[in-house]
């Protein structure tokens, strides 16, 4: 296209004109609204400009005329006086001229996107398919990199490949998935996809309360972690000094190998170890965990479970309850009933139905008579499993008098997951009557089981729902 009809000026306008008609122009056609033709009108300026500064003198260089007069050499202009330029004019053309650079710079910031988009228009016809899959895949893998390079590259290439007009899009559809499912990454990492996706203008997000409060739990989660991995590595350093300073002293001083068989016989007992007294006032040489410790343990025994590493659950268990806590921790007692109660369940789910029930029994043995209502729900579960593992062996009568354990020492009203266990326990009672030919009180048992106070858990409405079914067949 004609660059001096795209301004709408004469093919002989002089350089004022041109920056005029461009300025002129620029008022309709904005960078930020119509990026395209906003480039496309920068580009018949630019040539506009080059035509003027190369103009030979030939009016049309591709009419075909080859004689006619040389115009090589430009004709001497004369010279205009700056004082006859009106003082109107001089300020015109200051205004058109920083109109001018204050959209070229614009244009200038835009100028990588909007190369990006003026493709050949088969390519821009072309639709374009974003694989979030695959994406996410290759994030996966870049994350697993400790180096953040390889991850900017790999952005890089994958954020060239988008559409202008999409990116901000995509940008803030992927930062929402990391929001909602979150990945392990680093605060560098994260400063590399927010950086690499246009993120770091809050102008580009649709939600920066979102993203400000997921990098700030990643740092807080980073601190954490390399803080306890800091406080190791000293704990470490420590341990390896002692051992320095003990093969020091053992190899100065005459009795060394009194103190080597001393060592030996600590270390056979189990280290640093200390008395504390039980609930029944006998004195025990085992050290107790802490409840950090517990926890921990009983949170790796579950992830045993789930990789089906299901030896090493045990032994983390076992590990637990050969340290039973002390009488006046709550806290780690209410622990032992959980590691007891979920090496019991492991157990009946490894089909060991024998040591399920004795493990079950232990715990209720050991936390019956607490007050505590958490362990008391732990107490409540065992009984009920153990009575239903009776009803598989058929023994009946011992399954009803296991129920009854828990009808006669617990009530409805103190939570949700006691009631619970109460419910399933009449349910239990009802189910062994009715297998000892007593309809009568299996209809009264279930009738006590739909009295249960309606709970808002998944568990109490499938209980409440086991009831009802129950009590449509002893009708029927």
């Amino acid at each position: 296209m004609d660059p001096f009809v795209a301004l709408g000026i004469q093919p002989d306008a002089d350089e004022r004109q041109i920056k005029r008609a461009y300025a002129k122009k620029l008022k309709q056609v904005r960078p930020d609204t119509d990026p395209v033709g906003f480039q496309k009108l920068n580009d018949c300026y630019q040539r506009a400009l080059a035509l003027r500064k190369d103009r030979t003198g030939l009016p049309h260089l591709s009419s075909g005329l080859s004689d006619g007069p040389d115009f090589s050499e430009e004709p001497p202009q004369a010279a205009e006086d700056p004082k006859t330029l009106s003082q109107e004019n001089r300020d015109a053309d200051e205004g058109t001229d920083r109109e001018i650079v204050d959209q070229d710079v614009a244009a200038r910031i835009t100028r990588v996107e909007l190369l990006e988009s003026q493709e050949s228009e088969d390519d821009q016809d072309a639709p374009f398919s974003f694989d979030e899959d695959h994406f996410f895949d290759g994030l996966l893998l870049e994350l697993q990199k400790e180096d953040v390079n390889p991850l900017r590259s790999w952005l890089a290439d994958q954020v060239g490949s988008w559409p202008f007009p999409l990116r901000p899009a995509l940008a803030n559809r992927i930062i929402s998935i990391l929001i909602d499912h979150p990945a392990s990454v680093t605060p560098a990492q994260l400063d590399v996809i927010t950086g690499e996706l246009g993120l770091d203008d809050v102008h580009m997000l649709a939600d920066p309360v979102a993203l400000s409060l997921y990098k700030e739990k990643v740092v807080t989660t980073w601190d954490y972690w390399h803080g306890e991995a800091a406080r190791a590595r000293e704990l470490e350093a420590r341990a390896e000094a002692f051992r320095k300073r003990d093969e020091r002293i053992l190899y100065a001083l005459v009795i060394g190998c009194v103190i080597a068989l001393a060592v030996i016989a600590w270390l056979a007992h189990g280290g640093f170890r200390y008395l504390y007294q039980t609930s029944d006032g006998d004195s025990q040489f085992e050290p107790s965990l802490t409840t950090p410790v517990i926890y921990k343990l009983i949170e790796a025994a579950a992830d045993f479970e789930g990789k089906g590493e299901i030896d090493k659950a045990f032994k983390n268990y076992d590990f637990i309850l050969s340290r039973p806590p002390r009488a006046d921790d709550l806290a780690s007692s209410r622990l032992y009933a959980v590691a007891m109660y979920s090496k019991a369940t492991l157990l009946r789910d490894q089909n060991r139905t024998a040591e399920a029930i004795n493990t079950y029994r232990e715990l209720t043995g050991t936390f019956q008579n607490s007050l505590d209502l958490t362990t008391g729900i732990y107490v409540a579960a065992s009984f009920v499993n153990v009575g239903f593992l009776q009803q598989d062996l058929e023994r009946w009568e011992a399954s009803f008098q296991t129920f009854e354990k828990v009808t006669s020492t617990y009530v409805y009203g103190q939570s949700d997951a006691l009631d619970v266990q109460i419910a399933k326990s009449f349910i239990g009672e009802a189910e062994a009557k009715v297998k000892l030919g007593n309809v009568a009180d299996a209809k009264a048992l279930i009738s006590r089981a739909l009295a249960m106070p309606e709970g808002f858990t998944e568990a109490a409405k499938n209980t409440k729902k086991s009831a009802e079914a129950f009590q449509k067949s002893l009708e029927n």
